[in-house]
């Protein structure tokens, strides 16, 4: 069905957005593209859709890099690290946003003066 392809890929590009390290589980996609499509699943529609939900991620990850090299000294900036992306810890911890939020309102006065 149409419906379970694009649900599909809309998971995989959710699922990339929130972790980069689960890019490794395309490669099983591919391998059943190519049993079930052959030679040819490269110029299947739906595979192409696939390609082109990776461009969320490759944006996200060139604002991520953007953001760290114009503020580079933020306390928080270390989260911008994959290691780090999925962090409960620091998640359900207020006073970690408070910081973060300080940390941006002393960049912005640093660079205002």
């Amino acid at each position: 069905k149409i419906s379970d392809y694009f649900y599909s890929i809309i998971l995989f590009m959710l699922t990339l957005l929130v972790k980069v390290q689960f890019f490794h589980f395309g490669v099983p996609m591919i391998y059943l593209a190519y049993e079930k499509f052959g030679k040819n699943f490269v110029k299947n529609k739906f595979i192409i859709l696939y390609c082109i939900s990776g461009i969320p991620i490759l944006l996200w990850l060139t604002h991520i890099k953007s953001v760290y090299l114009l503020y580079p000294n933020l306390q928080s900036a270390f989260v911008l690290n994959a290691n780090y992306w999925i962090a409960l810890d620091k998640i359900f911890n207020l006073n970690w946003y408070i910081n973060i939020f300080y940390d941006f309102i002393e960049q912005m006065w640093r660079n205002l003066n």
